[in-house]
């Protein structure tokens, strides 16, 4: 398959729909033909790790654009929440990794969840009447985290 076909499947050849998205195109081609490049000096084995620790990279730029952007505001939660907040960060643990408040909202961007993970979950929303939303577009660490948000309903 082709750079061409695969990026495509993404949307990254077709033309922005105004002057900021188009710039956003022509840097995201730049910098895949900058990396392609690159690979193609490196033996296989040397490629494998150069993309494995790239792969981590990414999500940290990724963090870092979002910053830049505004997309990680919040406040870390302190003792003093509503009981709510309290009770889900003491119920849920690690299961809330990276928590903040946003805008009446708990905001976490966990890695992985298990089964236990998610009946907690479902327990600490049934008992205090919590919308939960569940995206994969974290902006704490993209691409290695999901995001969760819990508020009241």
């Amino acid at each position: 398959m082709n750079r061409k076909k695969i990026v495509n499947q993404f949307g990254l050849f077709q033309h922005g729909r105004d002057e900021v998205t188009e710039l956003a195109r022509v840097t995201s081609i730049k910098i895949l033909d900058d990396l392609d490049q690159l690979l193609s000096k490196m033996q296989q084995d040397q490629r494998k790790v150069f993309l494995n620790f790239m792969y981590y990279n990414f999500g940290a730029l990724m963090k870092y654009l979002l910053y830049r952007a505004g997309e990680s505001e919040g406040r870390r939660p302190s003792n003093h929440e509503a009981k709510w907040v309290q009770d889900s960060l003491g119920i849920l643990g690690r299961t809330l990794d990276h928590p903040r408040l946003q805008n009446k909202s708990l905001v976490a961007h966990p890695y992985n969840w298990n089964k236990e993970d998610i009946e907690k979950l479902l327990a600490t929303i049934n008992r205090y009447g919590l919308n939960c939303y569940i995206h994969g577009e974290s902006e704490y660490f993209p691409g290695h985290t999901f995001k969760v948000t819990l508020n009241k309903r």
